[in-house]
């Protein structure tokens, strides 16, 4: 890409902290409205609308649309000088909240919508994006090139990133490299931390039901206890990585996060049992090349365990989000300008 110098935007020319001063309220306004009208993934028509009504109000007046996340905000900073094309992104859906679960009442703000609540700090995410917009675009005078802002929809459920890449938006707008973040609580406060290469575990399901035969309780020799059997089963899969797979090369994580098994009486054993959960790892569970791949592993743990037990299992397996990798020579060219100052940046802030 030549001189990356050309899309930095030089801090020296001014105060970061009296600007950021400056755009709190923007930022705080924002997280305010948004955790207290939080919307689960595809629906977050009021967030799409507040979102650009302010970015229009900052003085945005080129949006790109996308077909198939029509919720998602897409804005672009033309400098009107030659530079690359970048794109910082952040997501703005709720997650919902089990049956029964409310927010605590001590939050401030809380959501205003009973069930959904941002408890994945999209809400903060959005609201830091939108406050960089209108810093940027304040100083827009200072950078070269363009910057598209990408509001996306559906982080937490299948689609928002996977539509807007299939729109072709980011070709298309010929972006050359994104920008993300995301809050984590274990942070201190002020600190941003960079993992070059593989970053967060790609997330993948699995479902499995146990079949065999039922019996009264008082005489479970007379089937298969297919509960008791998959209660084993739960294990030796929680226990796989550590038995099976080399896990300091190969990271991955198996739980189990539900369990149904009903044998509709207190005094009958179940002739069914199912067993749902995640793997998460940072290799394609489904590829070979390290050696056997993650879901014939999986696969062929519940194959001998069900032909060991003389039941039957029927196996599926669902491959999600894949791991998020950050990019080795950009992390090499981002990190050095990073580098904290001789003066804390929460005492600049003041």
């Amino acid at each position: 890409m030549g001189d990356h110098s050309s899309w930095t935007l030089d801090c020296r020319a001014f105060s970061l902290a009296d600007e950021i001063r400056r755009i709190q309220p923007t930022v705080s306004e924002t997280y305010e409205f948004l955790h207290q009208n939080p919307e689960l993934g595809k629906q977050e028509i009021k967030a799409h609308e507040f979102i650009e009504t302010r970015l229009r109000k900052i003085g945005f007046d080129t949006f790109e649309p996308s077909m198939s996340a029509p919720t998602a905000v897409i804005a672009i900073l033309d400098t009107g000088r030659p530079g690359p094309m970048i794109a910082l992104r952040a997501e703005m859906d709720a997650r919902p909240l089990e049956a029964g679960v409310d927010e605590p009442v001590d939050h401030q703000p809380r959501s205003t919508i009973p069930a959904p609540m941002h408890n994945c700090g999209h809400d903060a995410h959005a609201a830091i994006l939108l406050g960089t917009a209108e810093l940027l675009f304040s100083k827009k005078d200072k950078v070269s090139g363009k910057i598209i802002f990408l509001f996306q929809p559906a982080e937490e459920t299948p689609g928002g990133a996977d539509d807007i890449v299939r729109d072709g938006i980011l070709p298309r707008l010929g972006v050359q490299r994104i920008f993300a973040a995301h809050s984590a609580p274990g942070l201190a406060v002020g600190t941003i931390s960079l993992a070059p290469g593989p970053s967060l575990a790609g997330s993948n399901y699995f479902n499995v039901k146990l079949t065999g035969r039922g019996s009264h309780a008082a005489v479970p020799y007379e089937g298969d206890d297919v509960l008791l059997l998959a209660t084993h089963l739960v294990q030796q899969l929680s226990l796989l990585p550590a038995r099976r797979v080399d896990i300091a090369n190969r990271p991955l994580v198996v739980s189990v996060t539900k369990f149904v098994a009903d044998g509709c009486a207190s005094n009958a054993l179940p002739t069914t049992a199912e067993i749902h959960g995640t793997v998460r790892a940072f290799e394609d569970p489904v590829s070979e090349t390290t050696g056997l791949s993650l879901e014939q592993m999986l696969h062929d743990e519940v194959t001998r365990f069900a032909a060991a037990n003389r039941i039957s299992a029927d196996w599926t397996f669902h491959v999600g989000s894949p791991p998020t990798v950050n990019d080795l020579a950009l992390s090499a060219d981002i990190i050095p300008k990073l580098a904290p100052s001789s003066i804390p940046f929460e005492q600049q802030l003041g």
